[in-house]
This record gives C-alpha cells, sequence and structure tokens, in this order.
C-alpha cells in the first residue's frame, strides 16, 4: 500500500508513565512522540529532527528504522 495514501490514525496521549520511560531515551519533549510511535511500531519514523531522534540511544532503543527524509528516500524506497 502507498503510504501516502493510508488513512491517518488518532492515537490517545500517552500517559506519563510511558512518557518517563522514553525519557531514558530521549530526553526533550520530543519523547511523547517516540512513545506513541513505538505503540504503533512502524516501518519508520522519518524525521528532520537529528539532533535528537537519531542519537545512538535513540536508534538502538527503537524496533523500527529511524531516519531522514533523504535517507529514507536513497536507501528505502521501492520504484
Amino acid at each position: 500500500m502507498n503510504f501516502l495514501l493510508s488513512q491517518p490514525r488518532i492515537i490517545d496521549n500517552p500517559s506519563i508513565k510511558e512518557i518517563g520511560k522514553a525519557h531514558e531515551l530521549i530526553l526533550t519533549e520530543d519523547a511523547p512522540i517516540l512513545v506513541v510511535a513505538m505503540k504503533l511500531n512502524p516501518d519508520f519514523l522519518i524525521t528532520w529532527d537529528k539532533k535528537h531522534f537519531l542519537k545512538k540511544e535513540v536508534l538502538l532503543g527503537a524496533s523500527f528504522t529511524i531516519c531522514t527524509p533523504k535517507d529514507f528516500i536513497q536507501t528505502h524506497w521501492k520504484k
């Protein structure tokens, strides 16, 4: 399925406990985003935020690929 045509899903806000666990990996206001991504377990999390999301501990802690749009297109885009 083309991900651009997929239906968006609305997700409940993460709990304080979930955000606290995410803070072990990402010590910023981005922790809720990481929590929701971990709950959904996507194939990819594509972000411009290299400073926070592309840190070694975040990349190792996620069960999915986190990359920039450029890296995604160059590496994973299927024609």
